[in-house]
């Protein structure tokens, strides 16, 4: 299951996605604001943003801008979900880097199979840069990533944590068999 940051100004979209999501097993955050959407963010780190475009203050594209210009944020995929459904609006939206696009009123099952995929590409790449195919192993990126997770959360706890590291004498020999 993924992350979501749902980002719309009106309380009844809020709602339903609430609705539609209710039994899904992802983790969601929701905000009324991009404004908000862009503190909250960072620390989230969502996978995924439904994102409206019409909304006070920032309008979705500057969000999206803002999110993909964000060291932190930039990883996130942004689904824009909006009435304004040109091709105009569209293809500014991918102009943005949006991964997807929906008009409402959407349909919820499609929703979630955008979701379902988007979230199945990330693993799958995710795997390609952090698993290394001989060993089937997590490689440096991988071992990074987790690093940053745990001093994350023993930093948080105020917890203290070891780590540990084994070197292996002639590897070549154990790779080769």
């Amino acid at each position: 299951m993924g992350r979501l940051l749902v980002v719309d100004d009106e309380v009844n979209v809020l709602k339903t996605y609430h609705r539609i999501f209710l039994d899904a097993g992802h983790e969601i955050l929701y905000v009324a604001s991009g404004e908000e959407a862009l503190r909250k963010a960072p620390e989230f780190k969502p996978d995924i943003v439904l994102l409206d475009i019409m909304m006070p203050g920032m309008d979705g594209y500057e969000v999206c801008e803002e999110l993909k210009a964000d060291e932190q944020t930039k990883e996130a995929e942004v689904i824009f979900v909006s009435a304004k459904g040109e091709t105009t609006d569209r293809l500014r939206g991918y102009n943005v880097r949006s991964s997807d696009f929906l008009v409402k009123p959407f349909d919820p099952a499609e929703l979630r199979a955008k979701i379902a995929v988007i979230l199945e590409r990330k693993r799958y790449y995710l795997d390609l840069a952090s698993i290394d195919d001989l060993t089937n192993l997590g490689n440096r990126r991988f071992f990074n990533g987790k690093f940053n997770d745990i001093f994350e959360v023993a930093h948080r706890y105020g917890r203290v944590f070891s780590l540990a590291i084994m070197d292996i004498d002639h590897f070549k020999k154990v790779n080769d068999t």
